[in-house]
């Protein structure tokens, strides 16, 4: 997320994050729990998110169609964690969060 705010190009004042406190953030700064049931702004952008990562989980599943990942949609779907178990991981995968279950 931090990188993320690094490369906006406009002037914000204010950040709001899903239930997450980051470090270092120089604007002022709300963290709630379910942020996309108070702020509409938040909703939007996880629609906008989820959209963009059924997308990449698609493009994902071409290039490495074993995993699953058109199905799954990037969640640790028992049949996606079997075959990191079974096959491996890919350069794709997020290692600290792989680390839970293999």
């Amino acid at each position: 997320m931090l990188a993320a705010l690094s490369q906006i190009e406009c002037l914000y004042d204010k950040v709001i994050v899903d239930a997450v406190k980051l470090e270092g953030v120089k604007v002022p700064m709300e963290n709630p729990y379910k942020a996309e049931d108070q702020f509409q702004c938040v909703a939007a952008a996880s629609i906008i998110a989820k959209v963009y990562r059924d997308r990449l989980m698609t493009e994902h599943h071409i290039q490495f169609p074993d995993y699953g990942w058109y199905s799954n949609k990037g969640y640790g779907a028992k049949v996606h964690i079997d075959k990191i178990k079974e096959i491996g991981l890919t350069p794709l995968h997020r290692r600290s969060f792989c680390g839970n279950f293999i």
